[in-house]
């Protein structure tokens, strides 16, 4: 039979018991009360009552064996194995006053699967074998069934409990298992993440570990930035002004592999009557076959980078970024301007992409926006294309703390129609890690209460 019991060790080793809980010679009391079971993976209350506790100090509540059952603050007893655990209550105000209460994890009833993977990193091209992990009390026969979101590779054996991923392009995947059991539909997924080849011949990668050589491929004004590169190291740039119109779109990679550009600043166009100047970036844009990946940028901008389409990372994309963390500080505010055909805001900037063309993709970016202009910068992107024609670009995994997202629609641009990948407004600092659903382990670091950062790769 399960019973509650209170032990309170006194300096002359009084003991005092009673059947759910204990008081001591202060008159603090605590008794626990509840279920004696708890079937795995589902949840108990235990009801605790503390008396005579004047200061309201509280107590605390702690599992003999985390690896059979947990127990939070306000009682919820979880069960994680089969066994017997015991649940001790503790006064804050006294702690020799506790009690305890037994409680046994038996199997569950209920039907449940989760997905393993042998490897869940892999190099572009390569395959890992997949593997439902089901367990079934039922008489039920389970249907299973595999699917992949992204489409950055296929599954052979989609019905099968045991199966073959196999990735044909570079990015994390989300593997997605269901499984239904009778009355029962459940479903996990698994992050599969997938590098480029660096030692492939074939691409011909070239390294890039200094602002020199940075300078060298990527802001010398030449037409047309191709072939592929990564970065080495952190690349300072020593304080110096960008000005994307000068120089071209990357046509090839550029994969940060987690590193940091940072220490410049960024220039537009000519300014305007209103001052503003457009199209500024620290790239001029990304061509349909480019890519940036695993790349952070920090980045301030004023005045000088205010105007139509401007934008931390690039002017505009054809091509795809994924994997992009923009710190972006925004140090202008011009309020608003009324001009004879519309009052709008000037800057129209963004944090991301200033123009995402039709076709482009953004998969898994973080854009952190600061500063006394944050309300006047969009996080995302500033003329989204699509005006009077469907919108075929697609973000898929973005997040940022600000509310501001979507875009202009002004003149010849159109806010974007499908937020469905976005997440808003978030506070750094008291979100879950669970709210970056998307960002890969293998990429991210992702905790509770801080701000995703990128890995070094």
């Amino acid at each position: 039979m399960k019973f509650s019991k209170a032990i309170l060790t006194l300096s002359c080793a009084l003991l005092l018991a009673s059947c759910g809980g204990g008081e001591s010679k202060t008159g603090v009391g605590l008794t626990i009360a509840g279920d004696t079971t708890v079937e795995v993976g589902a949840k108990i209350k235990l009801n605790v009552t503390l008396t005579n506790d004047g200061e309201r100090k509280g107590y605390t509540l702690t599992s003999s064996d985390v690896a059979l059952a947990t127990v939070d603050e306000e009682g919820y007893v979880t069960g994680v194995a089969e066994g017997e655990v015991t649940i001790t209550a503790a006064s804050l105000a006294d702690p020799d006053v506790t009690a305890t209460w037994d409680v046994d994890v038996i199997a569950s009833t209920i039907p449940s699967a989760s997905i393993s993977a042998f490897s869940n990193t892999l190099v572009v091209g390569g395959k890992t074998s997949l593997t439902a992990e089901i367990y079934n009390p039922t008489s039920y026969t389970p249907i299973i069934h595999w699917t992949t979101e992204r489409g950055k590779g296929s599954i052979l054996g989609g019905r099968n409990e045991s199966a073959t991923f196999s990735s044909n392009s570079v990015g994390n995947e989300i593997v997605g298992l269901e499984v239904n059991i009778g009355p029962y539909c459940i479903k996990d997924e698994l992050q599969i993440f997938i590098s480029d080849n660096y030692t492939d011949p074939a691409k011909a990668w070239i390294e890039v570990g200094d602002a020199e050589t940075f300078t060298e491929y990527f802001l010398n004004g030449s037409t047309g930035v191709s072939g592929n590169y990564y970065l080495t190291a952190d690349i300072d740039l020593n304080g110096i002004e960008v000005n994307a119109n000068m120089h071209s779109k990357i046509a090839g990679t550029l994969d940060g592999r987690g590193h940091k550009i940072f220490n410049f600043t960024l220039a537009g166009e000519t300014p305007d009557e209103n001052g503003a100047s457009a199209n500024a970036g620290l790239f001029n844009g990304v061509g349909a076959q480019g890519a940036i990946r695993n790349l952070a940028i920090d980045v301030n901008m004023g005045k000088s980078a205010s105007g139509w389409g401007s934008s931390a990372l690039t002017n505009g994309a054809d091509g795809t970024i994924e994997n992009v963390l923009v710190n972006v500080e925004h140090s202008f505010d011009s309020g608003e301007f009324a001009t004879e055909e519309n009052n709008y805001y000037v800057p129209f900037n963004a944090g991301l992409v200033g123009v995402p063309a039709a076709g482009s993709h953004y998969y898994d970016c973080v854009v952190n926006v600061t500063g006394v202009g944050a309300s006047t910068i969009y996080a995302d992107s500033a003329y989204p294309s699509g005006y009077g024609t469907a919108q075929t670009f697609k973000f898929d995994g973005f997040y940022t703390n600000s509310n501001n997202v979507g875009g202009q629609q002004w003149d010849w641009g159109a806010a974007v129609n499908d937020l469905s990948g976005y997440t808003i407004g978030i506070d750094w600092n008291s979100a879950n890690a669970s709210t970056y659903r998307t960002l890969s382990a293998s990429v991210w670091n992702v905790t509770d209460g801080a701000m995703p950062t990128l890995k070094v790769i």
